[in-house]
């Protein structure tokens, strides 16, 4: 899938935005195991795991392309939204 989305961008002349993942979904889970990873650095090439697609799984796929070089710049208050973000997935996986 990685592989995938970089030739389109590439077509394109576009780049997929580094370090972007997508998460299989599971009952009661938003974030599952696997993971895909679109432009990812050396580091996060050994953090992740190739895998199969299995028949039933369920992906958010998040697809996102720079026509500049990928990367995404700082924003004030962003970590204060991946905190939020973390503190929702939280509650979600303990119901």
């Amino acid at each position: 899938m990685t592989e995938a989305v970089q030739k389109i961008a590439e077509s394109y002349e576009c780049k997929p935005i580094e370090g972007m993942l997508s998460h299989q979904l599971e009952q009661n889970t938003i974030d599952g195991e696997k993971t895909i990873i679109q432009n990812p650095s050396e580091a996060q090439r050994k953090e992740h795991d190739k895998f199969d697609f299995e028949l039933h799984e369920v992906y958010a796929v998040d697809v996102l392309i720079s026509t500049g070089e990928g990367q995404v710049s700082p924003i004030p208050g962003w970590r204060k939204e991946r905190e939020l973000v973390a503190a929702a997935d939280s509650v979600m996986n303990s119901l």
